[in-house]
Order: structure tokens, then C-alpha cells, then sequence
């Protein structure tokens, strides 16, 4: 469990920015809650209009960079969404993780350039087509499993961080706003697998479940 940084009481359920948050407040509490992680990372404003963040990296570093959008959330839901992106700073996947559907461009371009050459009478053609096909469906969904067990890790870092409270929050809030697509019912469970974030629902259970199991008295 992460302790509070020096001179920084913790505020159970928020972190006491007020009902909405300024650009200067979020710096802080990007910079107060990576302190708090031990981690060395800093805030960048997007020119965006919605409300995600995502963590990339420049020249090596990681960067927090939070769309404006976000600023009018209230400050609970703040605090869980820059957690959690704090937990991929903590955890980060994997470089070929960070890009999967880049990865089945690259494989679906190679196996329609294979069926190109079947079909022009190039031996062995659909052979090499099948293959490429059977290694695109495997590598990505590992890599889509790979991504998802990333977002519940970094689900658990932020709940480490900041409490459970304002995760939830976050994670609520965001499936208002964001519902996941409906699943064909031919697909089932299936369908949302091919993603690189399991569904609110899993995540929100996930972090329940959780806190359900801890013996009493632990945060």
C-alpha cells in the first residue's frame, strides 16, 4: 500500500480540490499523486475537446496528458481517472501492448497481400495466406489480453493510491458517459475481448470484489 506524501493529509473519498477542477489544481494533483506512488512523471494539456487521459512516453519519460474535458468532472472522478493512469505509469505494458490494432493492420495488409499473390498463381500462396491469418488471430488476442489485464493492474494501483471511493467514481461515471457497445448475441462474452479495455462492468466488479475481500479495517 502507497503512504501519503509528507505534508499532504490524505482527504478520504477526493482530494479536496473543490467541486471542479482548474489546469493548476490537476498539475498538483498530478504531481502530489505521483510523489505519493514514488513515480516521476508530469501533466500535459491536450488541445482536445473530450474528456480521456492517456499516458504516453516522450524521449523516454512518461507523460500525463488529460484532454480539458476532464476539468469539468467533479474532483473525485478526477482524482480516480488520473490514478489509475498513474497505475500504467507504475505498471506499464508492453510496447507492442500500447499499439494492438496497429499490429493487426500490419497483419491484415500482409495477409491480403498474400491472397493478392494466390490469386495471381504464386505457389503455396494460400498456404502462407492461411498461416498469416492463424497468427493474426492468435497474436492479437493475446495482445488484447494483454492490454486488458494492464487496465485492471492499473484499476488496482489507483485503488493502492487513493482509495476505492473516487475510482469507483471515475469508473461509474465513465460508463454513463461511455457505454460499452452491445454484444451481438451470436458473440456473447466473446465479443468483448477484442478490446483493448475490459468492459466497465468487469472493472467496476473487479474493484469491488476486491475491497469485499479485505479483512477489516484495511483501506
Amino acid at each position: 500500500m502507497h503512504a501519503s506524501g509528507p505534508g499532504r493529509p490524505r482527504r478520504p473519498g477526493g482530494s479536496g480540490l473543490g467541486d471542479v477542477v482548474t489546469a493548476e489544481q490537476l498539475s498538483e494533483l498530478v504531481d502530489d499523486l505521483a510523489t505519493r506512488g514514488g513515480l516521476l512523471t508530469h501533466l500535459q494539456l491536450t488541445a482536445r475537446s473530450n474528456d480521456n487521459a492517456k499516458v504516453r512516453y516522450r524521449q523516454g519519460r512518461p507523460v500525463v496528458f488529460v484532454d480539458p474535458g476532464a476539468l469539468r468532472r467533479p474532483d473525485e472522478e478526477v482524482t480516480g481517472q488520473v490514478a489509475h493512469e498513474l497505475g500504467h505509469v507504475a505498471v506499464p505494458p508492453s510496447r507492442l501492448a500500447r499499439h494492438p490494432f496497429l499490429l493487426l493492420f500490419m497483419w491484415t495488409a500482409l495477409l491480403l497481400s498474400l491472397l493478392v499473390l494466390a490469386v495471381a498463381g504464386v505457389p503455396y500462396s494460400f498456404v502462407a495466406a492461411a498461416i498469416a491469418n492463424g497468427v493474426s488471430v492468435v497474436a492479437g488476442a493475446a495482445l488484447f489480453a494483454h492490454s486488458q489485464r494492464s487496465e485492471l493492474a492499473a484499476d488496482r494501483f489507483a485503488v493502492e493510491l487513493v482509495g476505492a471511493a473516487p475510482v469507483l467514481a471515475w469508473l461509474h461515471a465513465s460508463a454513463q458517459r461511455h457505454p460499452d457497445t452491445k454484444a451481438p448475441r451470436f458473440l456473447g462474452p466473446y465479443w468483448h475481448r477484442a478490446d483493448t479495455h475490459p468492459t466497465w462492468r468487469r472493472r467496476i466488479d473487479a474493484i469491488t470484489g476486491s475491497v469485499e475481500a479485505r479483512p477489516p479495517g484495511s483501506r
